[in-house]
């Protein structure tokens, strides 16, 4: 093992059994990261900081099972005893203080680059090359979403198995937009309430936040580039009703949406400043693919929501097709005689047949058929007909109506417009001082403890997380804001690159379905937490100064404490 390794991976753990089959959780780490890192020779360090070690039980370094060759990889245990972990407040309901051994980690790490993460994680066999490329650059804080697995591991096998189940049996992702259950294509599932109906062939992608609510309304906000598939149904015309409204974000100004082809083109615009509805207009022979919205506006910070919020959709709906266009024969009826019996709306035909005849009971000797423009002009008419059954073709230019759009022209059309509505009453009130807070940014801070990567010196720089000895929540998402304030980028990695989170007890930790029963056990223990609107706060304070708030004193990680450590 060289004497400084590329990258520390850095775990906080007491062997106290926590979330439930933690020893088999924490091998599935370990042997996973150990046998990729000697597969692309990932020049690496583990440090598990063990606090507070339960009295009666054995340390973790005998309960855990360790191989014969982990050369490209060494493990290092870093022990803080109880009565170290005594000195700070809670001592007794928080057995713990994870974010205070992680720094413990961070500050002993000799890596060039140190992770922070936990110790229930795999990484893909992408991201595990992706490191040992050694590509990562100082300056930049990198991110990535987490997927959640089932717990129901594959045994016996290698790690390829193991990472072929990771795959498979993926649960939900925490995404910087929020966390989706996903469905078996990895897709954000659709809610019952969602923008859009069961059966509009909509599927979203990225850059789509989580459902929200008003007395009225089921809505989603964006971030300034959401992606959707879609896959256009038999019995719907070419064009996209969207329901639109501009954010808070936005100011007073008009917000530019843009509809944005898989290839990064712009293929047509609209500029709004309340709610509208609009009209997109596609190729007709497009019946399937990826589209994005994106939208630029002036990114003003929020007084209660770290989020920068330039446009919520409210709705996303196909228009209906004329049935004279999805069938080859369908019966119409007309009863005034200066009505047409069809309304052309678009086709790629450049001859149509129908027949016509009169009403039953009609008593007439012959009548007239023309085709007219949207302006009611005629473009085409057929000869006089006499009474009976007639089959009447018409051929006709594309170019002859305005009523036929070009086949492969792309339009947003505004249907109608409201004016804009005062958020200034609402939660999504702008920050009082929003025009004078540069640098805004809304971070991906969803199961950041996962994953957090920078520079060693970077995280000296900053002296790691806060050391506040209470529940940890929002802790490692203060340090995420301190560092992008501090001037360091926020990069975030994409498929392949992912990492897995293995599925543990509510109780234990963070989940959708337990955070009820979270706040219910840290209430009946007296614990204090962050609440989020505190961590507002703070995040709102470090954008109006531009300038990272450090909680933590030069002796942070317990710098100026000798603990013990062994290496396996």
């Amino acid at each position: 093992m060289p004497a400084n390794p590329y990258l520390s991976v850095v775990v906080a753990a007491r062997n106290d059994n926590h979330g439930g089959d933690m020893l088999v959780r924490m091998q599935a780490f370990l042997d996973s990261w150990i046998a990729l890192a000697q597969r692309y020779h990932l020049s690496s360090e583990i440090i598990i900081v063990e606090w507070n070690p339960p009295a009666g039980r054995p340390r973790l370094i005998a309960d855990l099972h360790w191989p014969a060759d982990s050369s490209s990889c060494e493990i290092r245990f870093v022990e803080v005893p109880r009565e170290i972990h005594e000195r700070f407040a809670h001592a007794d309901v928080i057995p713990l203080h994870q974010m205070i051994a992680k720094n413990v980690g961070i500050r002993r790490a000799r890596g060039q680059f140190v992770l922070a993460t936990n110790l229930d994680i795999i990484f893909s066999a992408a991201m595990m090359q992706f490191l040992a490329e050694r590509r990562l650059t100082p300056g930049t804080m990198y991110r990535v979403d987490r997927l959640d697995i089932a717990n129901h591991l594959p045994k016996g096998g290698g790690v390829d198995e193991l990472l072929s189940f990771c795959e498979n049996n993926v649960l939900r992702v925490f995404a910087r937009e929020g966390d989706f259950n996903l469905d078996a294509g990895g897709l954000p599932e659709p809610r019952p309430d969602d923008v859009f109906a069961a059966d509009a062939g909509i599927r979203l992608v990225t850059g789509w936040h989580a459902i929200e609510r008003s007395d009225f309304d089921s809505y989603r906000w964006i971030d300034p580039e959401a992606r959707f598939l879609f896959q256009r149904p038999a019995d719907a015309a070419p064009r996209l009703v969207l329901d639109v409204e501009a954010g808070p974000s936005a100011g007073a100004d008009p917000v530019t949406l843009e509809v944005v082809g898989p290839d990064g083109r712009v293929l047509t615009s609209a500029s709004l400043t309340g709610r509208a509805m609009l009209r997109l207009h596609l190729p007709p022979e497009l019946s399937a693919g990826c589209l994005a919205l994106r939208v630029n506006g002036r990114g003003l910070p929020l007084l209660r929501d770290p989020r920068i919020l330039h446009l919520r959709v409210l709705g996303m709906a196909w228009e209906a097709a004329p049935e004279w266009l999805q069938s080859p024969a369908v019966p119409r009826e007309t009863n005034q005689a200066a009505e047409p019996p069809i309304r052309v709306l678009s086709t790629t035909r450049r001859q149509i047949q129908f027949a016509v005849r009169p009403r039953p009971g009609a008593e007439l000797r012959s009548f007239d058929v023309d085709v007219r423009d949207a302006a009611g002009n005629v473009v085409f008419q057929a000869a006089r007909q006499s009474a009976g059954e007639h089959l009447v073709t018409l051929n006709f230019d594309f170019e002859a109506s305005a009523n036929l759009p070009a086949s492969s022209a792309w339009l947003l059309e505004m249907v109608r417009a409201k004016p804009a509505q005062d958020w200034s009453a609402s939660y999504h009130a702008l920050h009082p001082l929003a025009a004078r807070i540069p640098r805004a940014a809304y971070l991906h801070t969803h199961a950041c403890g996962d994953f957090t990567l920078l520079a060693r010196d970077d995280w000296f720089r900053l002296r790691g997380y806060a050391e506040f000895p209470i529940w940890p929540m929002h802790i490692d998402a203060l340090f995420c804001y301190a560092a992008y304030h501090a001037g360091i980028q926020e990069e975030i990695l994409r498929h392949p690159l992912r990492i897995f989170h293995i599925e543990h007890l509510t109780a234990a930790g963070w989940t959708p379905e337990g955070e009820a029963a979270r706040s219910a056990r840290l209430a009946a223990k007296g614990l204090s937490e962050m609440k989020y609107s505190e961590f507002t706060k703070w995040v709102n304070q470090m954008r109006r100064l531009n300038a990272p708030l450090i909680f933590t004193l030069r002796n942070w990680g317990l710098g100026d404490v000798d603990l013990k450590q062994v290496l396996v």
